[in-house]
């Protein structure tokens, strides 16, 4: 009996290890595909990093070669007004050679950071505005507003990052303190930015234009005059230079950072700034909408030889009267591409140090002229007008400042038109090779 009773005791302790063995290996299946899925995960998402940062750090160009990064490539060189000052790299001297291009604009090259990311400044003037009406701090000024919601968004955006600059106020210059910072998308020079630029009291930066900094002393507005510091009221019209931070993987695909042959790091043009050949005319773009490019013709019409009136008593940009009148008929049936223009929205809003005045109120047409706030970027064109009012009676003109003029008197046409993307048929936007539309 003990026997029998040994033996079915033995027979279900076997079915119990077996049912437990069975259990176990169901728990060791559902272990085991867990594990897979998680170590072929593991793999993709890193292996998928390891590419991307490969792609991203040993960027190649279409045709697949390797392109070098453009901050080793100028620390790389000699002879090329690079410094180091602890953590940054920073260009001196009057001959710098610190020249790239971005959006067919020619920029200077002020440093490099400590994170890799380069700081770029506007080699030529964007426009005259007013830093703000009566604010004399950057991050609440009125040229803050237009440098980073009007003119950043025409730009690639894809090459650059945020930027970041000093706070505090700026009241002896010689104790420059940078306790307080703030980020921007776009930002202007600091007085640290001259002071730094400086090599035996000479500066790349030095030249004949009068700018706005970023710096303020609590009361005023710092300025680079022409090789001088100086202060103003923040409601004075004075040129903009807008500061620019490249990311720190941009590469570099030719250029040796001399004016003749700056560094080029798209290898494709954007449509900001670019050029437009219609029939013997050579026009830049100044604003994109759409499928809508605004251009701005690079010269003067009939080479200033077609002076007119803004109108005979009214300061407004108009289609019933004067030069508005004008240019919406005379002048389309004289040129021979007026069958691509399409019609767009262009500023005629008068300017009072706030530039979102100048975009109420657009006038549709075909042609119109340059309004305060668009970019010059020809700045050898001369007397012309703009149709920004000033105040009840006064036109804004450009002559190699702004004036504020009566509406009566003869003046050069700069013509603004506007076309369709789609008629771009051949091109690559640079003034050797400019887009060119085909006209019927």
């Amino acid at each position: 009996y003990m026997c029998i009773v040994g033996g079915i005791m033995a027979e279900e302790k076997e079915k119990k290890t077996k049912k437990k063995k069975k259990k176990m290996s169901k728990f060791e299946l559902i272990f085991d595909l867990i594990s897979v899925v998680f170590l072929v995960g593991f793999t993709i998402f890193y292996g998928y990093r390891m590419i991307h940062y490969k792609k991203i750090f040993t960027p190649k160009s279409s045709d697949g070669k390797k392109i070098v990064l453009l901050n080793n490539t100028i620390k790389a060189e000699n002879d090329n007004g690079l410094v180091q000052e602890g953590r940054y790299y920073i260009f001196r001297g009057e001959n710098a050679k610190n020249y790239i291009k971005f959006s067919n604009m020619l920029f200077r090259i002020t440093k490099i950071n400590s994170d890799g990311t380069m700081e770029m400044v506007l080699d030529d003037t964007l426009n005259y505005l007013a830093f703000d009406k009566e604010k004399y701090e950057f991050d609440t000024s009125n040229i803050d507003n237009y440098l980073n919601e009007y003119f950043y968004k025409k730009l690639n955006t894809s090459l650059l990052t945020t930027g970041t600059y000093c706070k505090d106020k700026v009241s002896d210059l010689n104790k420059i303190t940078c306790e307080n910072k703030g980020t921007s998308n776009v930002k202007l020079l600091s007085v640290s930015d001259y002071l730094n630029s400086k090599k035996d009291d000479k500066s790349y930066l030095n030249d004949s234009s009068i700018v706005w900094l970023n710096d303020n002393n609590g009361e005023q507005v710092w300025l680079l005059n022409k090789s001088n510091l100086s202060l103003s009221s923040p409601n004075e019209l004075y040129e903009v230079k807008p500061v620019l931070t490249l990311n720190n993987v941009v590469g570099v695909y030719s250029g040796s950072g001399t004016k003749d042959d700056p560094y080029i790091i798209e290898e494709k043009n954007e449509y900001f700034a670019s050029y437009v050949k219609l029939d013997n005319d050579i026009y830049r773009v100044t604003d994109i909408n759409s499928n809508t490019l605004k251009l701005t013709m690079n010269g003067l019409y009939k080479d200033g030889n077609a002076k007119m009136q803004f109108s005979s008593s009214s300061n407004t940009f108009s289609l019933e009267n004067g030069l508005g009148k004008h240019l919406n008929s005379t002048f389309l049936d004289e040129i021979s591409y007026s069958s691509v223009l399409v019609e767009c929205e262009h500023n005629v809003g008068m300017y009072n140090r706030y530039y979102e005045n100048v975009l109420k109120n657009p006038v549709t047409a075909k042609v119109s002229i340059p309004s305060i706030i668009d970019p010059i970027f020809n700045k050898e064109d001369n007397n012309y007008y703009l149709t920004t009012p000033f105040e009840d009676k006064y036109v804004y003109i450009f002559n190699k400042d702004l004036y504020a003029v009566k509406p009566t008197a003869l003046r050069n046409i700069k013509p603004v038109i506007c076309i369709d993307k789609k008629s771009i048929k051949s091109g690559d936007g640079s003034l050797n090779n400019p887009y060119v539309v085909e006209v019927k």
